[in-house]
């Protein structure tokens, strides 16, 4: 699936203060506000999956993944991915025939979403992640910086407990 990738700007003084906070702090505080500021965008997916044809199953795969880049331009930063989650495969049948006859077909949306979002020579696209993206993007900074106080409160709690 092509990534769509969204830069908030207007974070330099929240970055200058996460840095000043040991490695494993900054991880909480950071992946609490990734997690809060995709929220919105995840919720507009969800709703905008529905109006697709489908049996639930690519709105049940959808959600984020939030993790550090170990290489090229994203390396030690970290970056939320929204969208299907693997392990939501479903069985819709049993092969009739061939080596394999007997065995489950499964329909997994983490290997058929891309198509419904970016269409096939077969079938129109039905975008549901770009539109998501566009539709909640002013929620996102406020939804972040939400996040972000929560964060902070953890690693306040942690280094009073210490």
């Amino acid at each position: 699936m092509s990534a769509t990738a969204m830069k908030i700007t207007g974070l330099k003084e929240i970055q200058r203060a996460l840095n000043k906070l040991p490695l494993e702090l900054q991880k909480t505080t950071e992946t609490a506000a990734l997690r809060a500021g995709a929220k919105p965008i995840l919720t507009a997916a969800k709703s905008n999956a529905k109006s697709s044809e489908d049996t639930g199953l690519l709105i049940k795969s959808l959600g984020v993944n939030v993790r550090k880049g170990r290489s090229g331009a994203t390396k030690g930063i970290y970056t939320a991915r929204i969208g299907p989650r693997k392990g939501f495969r479903k069985v819709i049948g049993v092969r009739t025939s061939g080596k394999r006859e007997g065995k489950p077909i499964y329909k997994d949306p983490a290997k058929y979403a891309h198509l419904v979002e970016l269409g096939t020579s077969h079938s129109a696209a039905q975008p549901f992640i770009r539109p998501a993206v566009d539709s909640a993007s002013s929620q996102v900074l406020s939804e972040m910086a939400k996040g972000y106080d929560k964060g902070l409160a953890r690693v306040i709690q942690r280094l009073r407990k210490k």
